[in-house]
């Protein structure tokens, strides 16, 4: 994602300081785009006409990120507001300094957008500051994320699992609170464009599979077949306009959608499994968040002596997250003897796993970091082997505590802030098994 952060400075024209403000403004819109965060109408303001201008001419946008350099009347950041909307979250942030009064003033902001019943977030520290550029990051995704969600669609194709009730999923929640709109089709409707898909193009897509994998240990029957469903499902997912979808994979249809998912991933099309949608919008948001595919697993065994845990599903995840092309291996799924999974340990690095979870609609969150370690193909899937940052048994216990799923989206890279902020932002709890909730 690339969010959009309204950037001002303000300043008081009495205060020490007021005569940086220029040149704080077009370093902050620096930091900003050095962190891939794309700053929208940069203004100094220090009187209340700039400030309504301000307001009226920045549109749409993410967030609001105001800089202090030095204190400054608070109905300045009221007056822009007031043209941005009470939805419109703010990013306080306060600079170092004994003379300025940026802390002093900033502080009086928050105590003020408090009252006003605006989602805000203090920051403090020089621009350079690393650790302030990493809140102001997470804030900005955490923005960007729950506003792109308003305008997004999820696709389910037959219903949630018979047996699993914790994938059952409150629609009009889903749209209230999360913001997505469901959009679902039956079964036998995926099965009948599976049938009716272009042969040709189903020949195709196989090929490219087949030429993406070091090993092939099923026969082109089964890819095709596959990849008529792929051909089915990105029908749908065009059609709708769709950012995730999930499938009633359990039992009829599996291993003839997992290949599908992998390929549909590395299209920016996230697919959760087992008719779970919480579980996709929870896919999304963590692809958001590392920018790119993530793995769509189950928790499965622990190791105390090593504190690590093994994830794992039936083998959908994208051929990138592969370590090498080379340990891609196209196989049968273990359970059915049929169709075409992809089968590759997932590769070593820092990683975040993510649980979204509320069938009757009160949603939490679980997130947990770790850091994936190597491993062998020790499941026949996508086995991630994560060693965590907290005890295992502090983790279990958590997850039994807090009540969460038993699938879990594992994404490269540390998105466990961008997790905690859109929890606050979204109203939802957010569990870190082993740590707390926030």
């Amino acid at each position: 994602m690339h969010p959009s952060l309204g950037l001002i400075v303000v300043s008081g024209p009495l205060e020490v300081g007021a005569e940086q403000a220029p040149a704080l403004l077009k370093q902050a819109g620096d930091v900003l785009s050095q962190m891939g965060v794309r700053a929208v109408a940069p203004t100094a303001v220090s009187d209340p006409s700039t400030a309504r201008e301000v307001g009226a001419s920045l549109g749409e946008v993410d967030a609001l990120c105001v800089i202090a350099a030095t204190w400054s009347e608070d109905h300045l950041v009221q007056d822009i507001l007031a043209s941005m909307g009470e939805s419109t979250p703010v990013v306080a942030w306060a600079l170092p300094g004994l003379h300025t009064g940026s802390l002093c003033g900033t502080q009086q902001l928050c105590c003020v957008l408090k009252e006003l019943g605006y989602a805000y977030r203090f920051v403090y520290g020089d621009l350079e500051n690393e650790a302030a550029q990493g809140r102001v990051l997470a804030v900005s995704q955490a923005a960007a994320a729950r506003r792109t969600l308003r305008r997004t669609r999820v696709g389910r194709v037959g219903a949630r699992l018979p047996g699993m009730t914790e994938v059952a999923v409150n629609e009009v929640a889903l749209r209230a609170v999360l913001g997505p709109r469901l959009v679902e089709r039956p079964l036998e409707w995926l099965t009948s464009q599976a049938e009716a898909a272009d042969v040709k193009e189903a020949q195709g897509v196989w090929e490219r599979a087949r030429g993406e994998a070091g090993r092939v240990a099923v026969p082109d029957s089964a890819g095709l077949l596959a990849a008529r469903y792929y051909l089915a499902l990105r029908e749908f997912i065009r059609a709708e306009d769709l950012s995730a979808f999930t499938v009633e994979c359990y039992p009829g249809l599996m291993g003839q959608v997992c290949l599908p998912i992998a390929l549909l991933a590395e299209e920016d099309v996230v697919g959760a499994c087992e008719g779970d949608v919480n579980s996709a919008v929870g896919m999304r948001l963590l692809s958001w968040f590392s920018d790119g595919p993530v793995h769509n697993t189950d928790l499965l065994a622990d190791d105390p002596e090593e504190n690590t845990i093994v994830f794992s599903h039936c083998g959908s995840g994208a051929f990138c997250l592969a370590s090498s092309r080379d340990e891609v291996v196209l196989d049968c799924c273990r359970l059915m003897d049929k169709g075409v999974t992809v089968q590759y340990p997932g590769r070593p690095g820092r990683v975040t796993g993510v649980n979204l979870v509320g069938p009757g609609g009160d949603y939490r969150l679980g997130v947990f970091g770790g850091e994936a370690v190597p491993t062998e193909l020790v499941f026949p899937g996508n086995p991630v082997k994560v060693r965590l940052d907290v005890p295992v048994p502090d983790l279990l216990e958590g997850v039994a505590e807090a009540g969460l799923g038993h699938h879990w989206m594992i994404g490269e890279g540390d998105a466990t802030a961008a997790f905690l902020e859109f929890g606050r932002l979204a109203g939802i709890p957010v569990f870190q098994p082993g740590l707390s909730a926030e």
